[in-house]
């Protein structure tokens, strides 16, 4: 089944919605250099307008921030900063809704794509 949301593949910046391609491509990028700066602006590109990181680090945050993007950057590690992200994005004007394509429900972090279905 295709991907409801292009994948952007680091290897060549790509936004891939076949499953074979998206194997394919994550295979290559376990093995080859990354195109980080034209994946962040391939995906603004398409529309995205915020970065959700999520996990206990910023690394990739601080990545997108030195590529120069002009994308709201997100980080989620626990429920006080999901409280605080959702908070941040909700004060600064990003659609309810449009969460670099997920969209934060509620404290809970019931995450949805943009047809409203469950992520997870």
């Amino acid at each position: 089944q295709s991907a409801r949301i292009p994948v952007v593949s680091n290897v060549d910046a790509t936004p891939r919605t076949d499953p074979e391609e998206i194997r394919d491509a994550l295979g290559k990028q376990m093995t080859t250099g990354v195109l980080w700066e034209q994946s962040v602006h391939a995906m603004m590109g398409q529309g995205v307008e915020a970065f959700v990181e999520v996990g206990p680090s910023r690394v990739l945050t601080g990545l997108i921030r030195r590529t120069g993007a002009a994308a709201r950057l997100l980080n989620v590690e626990d429920m006080a900063s999901l409280d605080g992200s959702v908070a941040e994005r909700r004060g600064h004007g990003v659609p309810r809704g449009n969460a670099g394509g997920a969209q934060v429900d509620d404290r809970r972090a019931n995450l949805r794509d943009r047809s409203g279905m469950p992520l997870s």
